[in-house]
């Protein structure tokens, strides 16, 4: 047998951003396949796994505090907790990492939106341009979360050496379609009758602002656009941008929204829409799809490689082309109706279940070849 470390470190806080998700999934599926692999992270109530090490909870932390803890946490507690503990490898879910790895590292880049769109993400800009090529260079494998990324990965870092490509799935019992006592529940829990669905964080790349211009372009509509997600200090003006359009009694700004709640209004809109000018992987869009949701989506990065024949596509940067999309799913029904069905079974070719599967398959091909370098 041969341990393996794994770094949960960014669990914590109550955090339900796309990391901390994926993250939490992961580990709870690779559980199933090993309880005796060890886990650093704040939480200790993970399930059938005796094997947690409790670290500082600051490393949870999402601020600039906690990023210089966890970077510092890598170079010097880590590496006498993995001796201590004899782990054979050391996998993280994040891009985080051993500088000077004491036993085989892999390391996990689901994007790289701080280096394609650094304004939009100046906490992690500079980690991404100096840490990053050191972490990948050290590493003994990176995870991509698509082959999108892993060819942003291959451009912007020649000698990253070896990518795989291993999908993040979806919370399969969380996001499935609803019955409507709940999704009429929802809908009038954020007071939404026909209503169209954007799920982002709104920060710059995400497109938020063109999303409203090309909905405001629309032709007299009785329907809504609702996004959901935390505003960001780099689109803190959102709500008066929003305001200072005609429809702007169309389009309402529901900040975050827990995922039972999310799951429902999922269900219930009449389409889901993503604007985003770049993705790694995109998870909104697949648990829309998951949900019975119809979704319209840029034709950009990642999202045209995961939505595959199910989604409608748009250039993110034309208004026009965006409202188009809207246009025809609400004239469409039957074509709206035919991507419902198409979703639900995209949505099927992604889980955790098999992202656990393939990294057991990574790990144990790493293990019969622990001198193996990249």
């Amino acid at each position: 047998m041969y341990r393996i470390g794994i770094n949960g470190t960014i669990l914590g806080f109550g955090r339900s951003d796309g990391f901390a998700r994926v993250t939490y999934e992961t580990i709870v599926h690779l559980l199933q396949h090993s309880p005796d692999m060890t886990i650093y992270s704040t939480m200790t109530e993970f399930v059938h796994c005796p094997n947690t090490t409790k670290v500082p909870a600051i490393l949870a932390r999402s601020n600039f505090a906690g990023n210089m803890a966890k970077l510092l946490w890598h170079q010097t507690a880590l590496p006498y907790l993995i001796k201590k503990k004899k782990i054979d490898i050391y996998y993280s879910p994040i891009p985080d990492g051993m500088l000077w790895p004491v036993c085989p590292q892999i390391t996990t880049i689901y994007d790289l939106s701080p280096l394609i769109y650094p304004e939009s993400s100046p906490r992690y800009k500079h980690y991404y341009r100096f840490i990053i090529p050191r972490l990948l260079k050290c590493s003994h494998l990176t995870i991509a979360g698509s082959h999108s990324t892993k060819r942003d990965l291959e451009s912007l870092f020649p000698d990253v050496g070896r990518i795989e490509v291993i999908y993040p799935g979806y919370s399969r019992e969380i996001f499935m379609p609803q019955v409507k006592p709940k999704i009429e529940a929802a809908k009038n829990k954020y007071g939404l009758k026909s209503y169209i669905l954007c799920v982002s964080e709104i920060r710059p790349y995400k497109n938020i602002r063109k999303l409203i211009e090309a909905f405001v372009a629309l032709p007299k509509t009785d329907v809504t656009l609702a996004i959901v997600g935390r505003v960001t200090k780099l689109e803190k003006d959102i709500a008066q941008f929003v305001k200072e359009n005609k429809q702007s009694n169309n389009i309402r700004l529901l900040g975050y929204v827990p995922d039972d709640d999310l799951a429902s209004l999922y269900a219930g809109a009449y389409a889901f829409i993503h604007p985003s000018l770049y993705e790694g992987f995109g998870l909104p869009p697949l648990e829309a799809m998951a949900s019975g949701c119809p979704v319209l989506v840029s034709n950009v990065s990642s999202l045209p490689e995961i939505c595959g024949d199910a989604g409608l596509y748009f250039n993110p940067r034309d208004v026009n082309s965006i409202s188009g999309a809207i246009i025809n799913i609400l004239n469409n029904k039957a074509f709206r109706l035919n991507l419902i069905v198409k979703g639900l079974e995209r949505s099927k070719q992604f889980s955790f279940e098999k992202t656990a599967d393939r990294l057991m398959e990574v790990f144990e091909d790493l293990h019969a070849q622990p001198s193996k370098k990249r």
